[in-house]
């Protein structure tokens, strides 16, 4: 899956790697250049910039791939203004969906229905962070957000239950962070910097 200005391209790779479009493709989404896919691949999310900001949710056909607008997307996000979303992420569960609002400065969370992909606000979402957040990622239960103004790394805990976020001991941490991807053992944390630095993190 692509995101553009308005669209989702969906894609399906043959045995060799070739790409070829999903029937329906490209389907039609608001504003949006983030995506993440839920862990067991029943649902994908997209930040959505068209004012007020919000979530789009669509339901993965398991056989083609074809994207379905869940009922009621878009959802807002609660911001306090229209809030600038970047990065977007699902937990390592599937029951919970973040994203970022830059302009903000804060972390909208929702709870995902299992059956029907429907998006409900956390409770006290959405939640504060660092200056001009811009990417997080999960491992287990645990959230972290990169804030490039004042170059911090947030660390959060899930409640696994509820979704609501709190934060780590010590978070912020002083550690200057972008892009952020963590191991597939959830033992580690690597970052993309400013200049194409690398840097890790032991969780």
């Amino acid at each position: 899956y692509v995101a553009e200005g308005g669209q989702i391209d969906a894609l399906k790779a043959d045995a060799n790697g070739v790409l070829t479009p999903v029937p329906g493709s490209p389907f039609l989404a608001g504003y949006n250049f983030y995506l993440t896919v839920d862990p067991q691949n029943r649902f994908l999310f997209a930040t959505d910039n068209t004012a007020p900001a919000s979530v789009l949710a669509f339901t993965i056909d398991s056989s083609t791939g074809a994207l379905t607008a869940v009922p009621g997307s878009p959802f807002a996000t609660g911001a306090n203004s229209g809030g600038l979303q970047l990065g977007i992420v699902a937990d390592s569960s599937g029951n919970f969906v973040y994203t970022v609002m830059q302009s903000t400065n804060q972390i909208a969370g929702f709870s995902i229905a299992s059956t029907s992909g429907v998006l409900t606000p956390i409770p006290g979402s959405p939640f504060s962070t660092g200056s001009a957040p811009i990417a997080l990622a999960t491992v287990n239960n645990f959230l972290y957000v990169s804030n490039i103004l004042d170059q911090t790394l947030s660390g959060y805990s899930i409640d696994a239950t509820t979704g609501v976020l709190t934060p780590l001991a010590g978070s912020p941490f002083a550690i200057r962070a972008g892009a952020l991807i963590t191991d597939n053992s959830g033992s580690f944390l690597y970052s993309a910097g400013s200049g194409g630095d690398r840097k890790s993190t032991r969780l």
